[in-house]
């Protein structure tokens, strides 16, 4: 009897006198956008110096940067899917209008969509045509520029 007894008083106490240990509560890492710290071609520079200049806040300038740099990293990866210009064109603004429905962005920064436009426009042309591997490049380096020109 004495015996349960000193049991479960040193089981009843155990907890009390050294305490559980436990794992240790570490934060979440931070996120940030994938931006190279290489700049892009001079050239390239000159042409997304109008999304530069927009002046957009640091948290829709991340989040549109983060963007860009997921979608120039598809098209990199790619060696299937995308085989014109007219398929990078239209899945850009998919993806892009799904990433812009229904929030703040939209409509914000007058000046923005024509930016893009133009980039793409210089990057593509407006024929559709095949996507050689220089092309695609071109379009890769494109989309990094402009994530460059928000978040650089």
């Amino acid at each position: 009897m004495y015996k349960v007894l000193a049991f479960l008083l040193v089981t009843l106490f155990s907890g009390c006198i050294y305490p559980p240990t436990s794992p240790e509560v570490v934060a979440p890492p931070v996120t940030t956008p994938d931006i190279s710290d290489e700049a892009p071609s001079e050239a390239m520079q000159v042409l997304v110096a109008p999304l530069k200049a927009l002046g957009m806040d640091v948290k829709d300038a991340a989040k549109a940067a983060s963007f860009f740099n997921a979608f120039a990293d598809v098209v990199a990866r790619d060696d299937s899917i995308i085989k014109t210009t007219a398929d990078i064109r239209e899945g850009y603004i998919r993806a892009e209008t799904l990433m812009l429905q229904k929030t703040e962005m939209v409509g914000k920064y007058p000046g923005f969509g024509k930016a893009k436009d133009d980039v793409l426009t210089e990057t593509l042309g407006l024929d559709r045509v095949s996507l050689t591997p220089e092309k695609r490049k071109e379009t890769v380096d494109a989309f990094r520029a402009m994530a460059w020109a928000l978040g650089g």
